[in-house]
């Protein structure tokens, strides 16, 4: 998103809601990659964080490596899964 940002171009950001009220906070594409974000304000990693990043992976064919939770913690880890990254590293990793 910062890339696109300082080359002068609008992100394709936006966000994912279903009738069934699944959702997650932040989607973006990046050269045909689409990325999928949750911002949680908890200090502690729990990866039922990451529920709904896999569900709506699964819908919008989104790579598991290309799913991050970022939160107020200070570690960031990044697995299989899906990643968590502190919000403090969050810009770099954005």
């Amino acid at each position: 998103m910062k890339q696109k940002y300082f080359k002068g171009m609008i992100p394709d950001a936006s966000f994912y809601r279903d009738t069934n009220q699944l959702e997650v906070d932040l989607i973006d594409e990046m050269d045909s990659e689409k990325y999928a974000y949750e911002i949680k304000a908890s200090e502690t990693m729990d990866r039922k964080y990451l529920k709904n990043l896999m569900k709506v992976a699964e819908i919008l064919q989104i790579k598991s490596e290309n799913l991050t939770c970022i939160y107020a913690g200070d570690k960031t880890m990044f697995g299989e899964k899906g990643n968590f990254v502190s919000f403090r590293d969050s810009f770099c990793e954005l």
